[in-house]
């Protein structure tokens, strides 16, 4: 089997601007090296090769990789030529991954297999994982201390996170979510906005480390005198709460999906004791209200990639369309566990037109404040016992 670490793709075929070198990601997990058309040979009863091509252009740097590492559990074969990993891939009865098609092409029932040895993760993973949610934690706390000490500006907050992490913005695992206000309503906000008057602060950022990342979500809120900025701060409080009441379920064999109804029931609950509407938790969640105020899973595996594969064995429910795991959980496993609380009005419109139990003016007072998520990564490591 040859898997190749795939080349720099062009933004556009209209120009000549490429996009930072992503390697594939099954490369990537059996050897963490973002060198463009390197290739890793797997044959039975030899030790695994690494092709590296040899870079000598003028334009770039080669990239830098952990030689050491690698070479501790790699056959690490340098200076080759592209036509020499070729004719390795043209040996009979090779396969080939690759980001092109190829003859001999792995078929989707082999890379099912795969994938699923991806999802428990060995003890070197867990500390590359591990290392990565520091570095996120260096950059969320920088980026909330600036946003306590006044800065409204998405980008100088952006900036705050890359330089505490030190991180380039294209070595972060995916576009970090900087949403001052309202524009924490908006699940995937990636543009850099000055909001002058915003007083809550959603910040989604991951790390990395070799080929591990990390994601990481908190809410903040400078709270005033006023009813609507302490009902959001005490919100922010409960959600923290209610996430990690989540995570304290956890256990050998449960099934994510029952996870995922299980923080909608207390989202119920939650909203009931907030005030925000006046019927029970099984009434707000057989009306489809918390999915209302919360659109989205309530996680997804974590490794070499942020949405890792594997997780997703059967389709969810038709109620849980966004549902990225329906996994059973089992040691080794890493997770997020992500829920949210937001004020998105084309979700919530319907419900107010059909009179829906809900305090509508207290969710007017909130829409300025956006959303809240608490998100951690967690990883199943015993029995009946998690850490995040």
């Amino acid at each position: 089997m040859v898997i190749e670490a795939g080349e720099h793709a062009l933004k556009s075929r209209f120009d000549d601007a490429d996009w930072p070198f992503e390697p594939l990601p099954m490369f990537e997990w059996l050897a963490p090296l973002a060198w463009p058309s390197a290739a890793l040979e797997i044959e039975a009863g030899r030790s695994p090769k690494l092709w590296v091509v040899e870079q000598d252009s003028y334009w770039e740097k080669p990239p830098d990789g952990a030689w050491e590492l690698l070479e501790a559990g790699l056959e690490v074969v340098r200076g080759v030529q592209a036509a020499d990993i070729a004719a390795r891939q043209a040996l009979p009865r090779t396969i080939v991954i690759s980001e092109r098609g190829a003859k001999e092409e792995a078929p989707s029932s082999f890379i099912d297999q795969l994938n699923g040895l991806r999802l428990r993760k060995s003890a070197f993973e867990v500390a590359c994982l591990d290392h990565a949610s520091e570095v996120a934690a260096r950059g969320h706390k920088a980026a909330e201390s600036a946003f306590r000490s006044g800065e409204r500006s998405e980008l100088m907050l952006h900036l705050a996170y890359l330089r505490a992490a030190e991180l380039d913005d294209s070595q972060c695992p995916y576009r970090s979510i900087v949403a001052l206000g309202p524009s924490g309503a908006v699940l995937h906000h990636v543009q850099r906005d000055v909001r002058p008057n915003a007083r809550s602060f959603l910040l989604d950022a991951g790390g990395r480390h070799l080929a591990w990342c990390s994601d990481v979500t908190r809410t903040h809120v400078v709270a005033g005198d006023d009813l609507a900025s302490v009902t959001f701060a005490s919100l922010i409080e409960a959600m923290d709460r209610l996430q990690l009441q989540v995570v304290s379920e956890i256990r050998r064999g449960v099934d994510f999906e029952a996870l995922h109804d299980s923080a909608h029931h207390k989202l119920g609950v939650l909203l009931h004791e907030a005030g925000l509407v006046t019927c029970s938790a099984e009434e707000s969640v057989e009306a489809g209200i918390t999915r209302a105020f919360f659109p989205h899973g309530l996680g997804h595996h974590l490794g070499v990639q942020v949405h890792d594969v594997g997780g997703k064995p059967r389709p969810p429910r038709a109620d849980n369309p966004f549902l990225r795991n329906t996994r059973a959980v089992e040691v080794g496993h890493v997770m997020t566990i992500e829920p949210g609380l937001y004020v998105i009005d084309a979700l919530l419109e319907p419900h107010r037109a059909s009179g829906a139990p809900v305090d509508w003016r207290l969710v007017d007072e909130l829409r300025p404040f956006g959303g809240i998520r608490i998100e951690d990564d967690v990883l199943m490591d015993g029995e009946a016992t998690a850490a995040s």
